[in-house]
């Protein structure tokens, strides 16, 4: 299985693989740009620099991967997280203090640099969240806090979402060996269907997942991507995002609630769907241009026709103003005139 921080191994070409990642979130560039864009500026771009609007689903209480976006974001707009059932409203100063235990914990056994971007290092990023939190008038404090404490069922999104839908994060989806009603594989399913029934054309699904063994399975990821394509989904892996949410304080929190993060943080990828039109859609679409541009020929052509008869009518009725000119008309009498002659000259 692929570790992170190794290159990630596909069957096409890495600079393609790596173009089609970073098209959703930077398609003004031109092609010759997009060459030299990264994995890691795709995320920026998206996630951190234009801080689209995010919603996370299934999160434990320790929040601790909005926390971390929120680090790298330095803000807290444009975050909301929510958990399957009720919990206690979050306090943000609480959430930035254990943020900052978990960083130093995971640089202290992963041995990373603790930076989370190339320009700025962690705890330079969390001291300016802390500054703005500090900086919070009650009412905005309150605000943050409710969104990020809420409570969405992530299978029932069409009915039970609070948030944008424009990015939906469901990070490490797990069901209990002991649940005999469902399992992860099923869960992700319903994710993903929830999330098309409301999610637009370059809107985001974001995965995040474990390639350790001893949980990938579950997943059934074969089927999974099956069901992404078959819903409109366009599927693509990111490894540079979670290593720098792991140094800003990101801690994987199991559903059995024993401490397995040690053993998984090495094992972190993230599967981005981004949704694209549906084929029947994009067929649909396509017919109906055809037949647009069918229309539109046709309307041409009437309109020259329609050209040809005014031609034709001005033509007929310069015809006729010339043959009346040519008819007989009535005699008129040329006037006469009368020479008179002075008496005096002769005959």
């Amino acid at each position: 299985m692929l570790r992170v921080g190794r290159p990630l191994r596909v069957a096409r070409s890495p600079l393609v693989n790596l173009l089609r990642l970073v098209e959703f979130s930077t398609s003004t560039q031109s092609p010759a740009s997009r060459i030299t864009v990264t994995t890691r500026l795709g995320f920026c771009h998206r996630l951190i620099d234009s801080k689209e609007p995010i919603l996370f689903v299934g999160e434990s209480e320790n929040r601790s991967l909005p926390v971390a976006l929120a680090i790298m974001r330095e803000s807290w707009d444009g975050i909301w997280a929510s958990s399957l059932y009720k919990q206690e409203t979050q306090k943000l100063p609480v959430l930035l203090v254990s943020a900052q235990d978990r960083s130093q914990m995971n640089a202290e056994f992963v041995g990373r640099l603790k930076k989370s971007s190339p320009w700025k290092s962690v705890p330079e990023m969390r001291q300016k969240l802390s500054e703005l939190t500090n900086a919070l008038d009650p009412k905005s404090h309150d605000e943050v806090a409710a969104r990020l404490s809420l409570v969405v069922d992530a299978t029932k999104l069409e009915t039970s979402i609070q948030g944008p839908t424009r990015n939906i994060w469901f990070q490490c989806p797990r069901i209990s060996q002991n649940n005999n009603t469902t399992t992860t594989a099923k869960l992700l399913e319903g994710f993903i269907s929830s999330a098309a029934t409301i999610q637009q054309s370059g809107d985001a699904v974001f995965l995040g997942l474990t390639a350790h063994t001893g949980y990938h399975d579950a997943y059934d990821l074969e089927n999974l991507k099956k069901v992404a394509r078959s819903l409109g989904y366009e599927i693509f892996v990111d490894e540079w995002f979670i290593l720098h949410a792991i140094d800003a304080g990101y801690k994987h929190k199991s559903v059995a609630n024993t401490d397995i993060h040690r053993r998984l943080i090495d094992y972190h990828q993230t599967f981005v769907l981004v949704k694209r039109e549906h084929l029947e859609h994009m067929s649909l679409k396509k017919q109906i241009s055809t037949q647009q541009k069918e229309l539109e020929a046709q309307l041409e052509e009437l309109k020259l026709h329609l050209r040809d008869l005014h031609v034709d009518e001005r033509r007929g009725e310069a015809r006729k103003r010339t043959s009346l000119s040519g008819e007989e008309r009535p005699f008129r009498h040329k006037k006469k005139y009368t020479v008179y002659r002075d008496f005096d000259e002769g005959p």
